[in-house]
């Protein structure tokens, strides 16, 4: 508007001076009115945001399906995003001497107020055993290690074997030979009272039926790098990389960490988007290009940090986001090159009385429709 409306009214004034014709300086006015030109975004942005909205995606704004249509990497968390974030305890052990019941009790007087699968997982076995969860004091979270509280004034950890070390706290020989053994499988914890681990947990997870379809319909839909991300150990990582068909798997990494590989990224020319659902995956969310939340059970977190929140946990909806930001760049292009051309040739036409006035305001309108049913087009679009 600061460059376009004094351009035109200094072209009508030259018209008019050259002509004398007022007619011919009212056709110019009307015909380069720029509704067609200022509709040709905000009604392809709409009705992408409808169509969207009827696939179970909400996107919360225009710049995160402008910004998603140049999107070349794809970053994915592994735990609630990749698999289903339904962590089942698989094992319970106790070392030296200690029983499975304790070893649940202490954990899940620990985890009873995280919000983590795991804790979930572990509250949930042990509710099934029968067993009373005691309230706690001093209640931390390690964000990608494990939880820490306080109960009957002994301190309580469960963790990872980074927690551990975090805390300077060594694996025994029962706990490094279950680590060893349990490595492949899944996520293992361990149960440490004061300064000694007395038990483990050993939880497994399963993989979303359609990951591996949705990273290969991304890849067909622009995106030339599949990531995933994970805090989980280099076995078990690759080995779910290697069922989904990743092309580059990250594992060991705290959140801080997430947020580093999305800058380098970031840093190396890639735009890049992230998909996430827990605590830990905000930070890299909102580093990211475009942050992408699996909101059925993400964390509010998650969902409040991402631009865009899939209300469904079927991966295969972000090749469908993938289309739609595409074909959303391409009409909106589209509308502005009619818009722009209708408004030069209408200009020349006016200029030289071909185009009156009354002709040159059906036209100005027909424009602006053109590049509304243009628009429309993009609510067919699957």
């Amino acid at each position: 508007a600061k460059y376009f409306t004094p351009t035109i009214l200094a072209l009508g004034i030259m018209v008019y001076a050259l002509t004398g014709d007022p007619l011919r300086l009212a056709s110019v006015f009307v015909i380069a009115c720029p509704c067609a030109l200022v509709l040709a975004t905000p009604t392809a942005i709409a009705a992408s945001i409808g169509n969207s909205a009827r696939k179970g995606i909400l996107i919360r704004n225009g710049e995160s399906l402008e910004k998603l249509s140049n999107v070349d990497s794809l970053v994915l968390d592994k735990t609630g995003t990749i698999t289903r974030g339904r962590l089942q305890v698989v094992d319970v052990v106790g070392f030296g001497g200690h029983s499975e019941s304790e070893i649940m009790k202490f954990a899940a007087t620990a985890e009873k107020l995280s919000e983590h699968p795991v804790a979930q997982a572990i509250i949930s076995k042990a509710k099934e055993m029968g067993i009373e969860i005691e309230d706690a004091k001093c209640f931390k979270v390690n964000p990608g290690l494990g939880v820490q509280v306080e109960c009957e004034g002994v301190n309580i950890i469960v963790g990872n074997d980074r927690m551990l070390k975090n805390h300077s706290i060594s694996l025994n020989r029962e706990g490094e030979s279950y680590l060893e053994r349990r490595a492949r499988i899944g996520t293992t914890v361990f149960v440490v009272q004061g300064n000694s681990v007395i038990g483990a947990i050993a939880l497994s997870d399963t993989l979303r039926e359609n990951a591996k379809d949705a990273l290969r319909k991304s890849k067909s839909n622009g995106v030339t790098k599949t990531v995933m991300l994970t805090g989980d150990n280099e076995l078990v990582a690759k080995s779910i990389g290697e069922q989904i068909g990743v092309d580059e798997v990250q594992f060991d990494l705290m959140p801080s960490d997430k947020v580093d590989y999305v800058t380098e990224l970031q840093a190396q020319g890639h735009h890049v988007a992230m998909v996430g659902d827990g605590i830990n995956d905000a930070p890299a969310l909102a580093s990211s290009d475009v942050g992408i939340a699996m909101g059925l059970k993400g964390t509010d977190v998650a969902i409040e940090t991402a631009g865009i929140v899939l209300a469904t946990d079927d991966l295969c909806r972000i090749p469908k986001l993938f289309r739609i930001s595409r074909a959303t760049m391409r009409i909106i292009k589209t509308n502005i090159a009619i818009a722009m051309t209708v408004n030069v040739l209408g200009i020349a036409f006016s200029t030289y009385g071909i185009l009156p006035p009354l002709l040159a305001s059906v036209v100005h309108e027909s424009n602006a429709l053109v590049g509304l049913l243009n628009s429309l087009r993009l609510l067919r679009v699957d």
